[in-house]
């Protein structure tokens, strides 16, 4: 996997982010250097979202347009994934100041696994 890079940033800075933010300027212009010197290895860009689904501002296109502009670069919508739980189980995926837990983790991890299986599948199904 030392081939694959996974940007990922925490919701609670999105709450910020308008197209043409000085925030989101910024963020967006740290995100393409990365992506420009990752040397057009795989890049999955997947914000994390917070555990408290409602809190969460409306980032994804901005994040979506970014990745539309590389073809070595995918999206994972983690909010959309997140939303398969209800949120007494979401509550437990977070503690203090907002990380992630053991059990937050796993469900993203379960996420990111589901979707590199998934990529995988439609990328090279014609080679199996």
């Amino acid at each position: 996997m030392s081939s694959v890079r996974i940007i990922s940033m925490t919701s609670l800075l999105y709450t910020c982010y308008k197209k043409n933010s000085k925030e989101w300027i910024l963020m967006a212009n740290i995100i393409e250097r990365m992506i420009e010197i990752s040397n057009a290895k795989f890049i999955i860009l997947m914000p994390l979202p917070s555990c408290r689904i409602y809190l969460n501002p409306e980032y994804q296109p901005l994040f979506i347009e970014i990745a539309n502009k590389y073809e070595n670069v995918e999206f994972l919508d983690l909010h959309a994934e997140l939303k398969h739980y209800d949120q007494i189980e979401l509550d437990t995926f977070e503690y203090e100041e907002g990380h992630y837990n053991e059990k937050g983790h796993k469900a993203i991890g379960k996420a990111l696994a589901n979707f590199l299986g998934e990529y995988k599948r439609k990328k090279f199904h014609n080679y199996a």
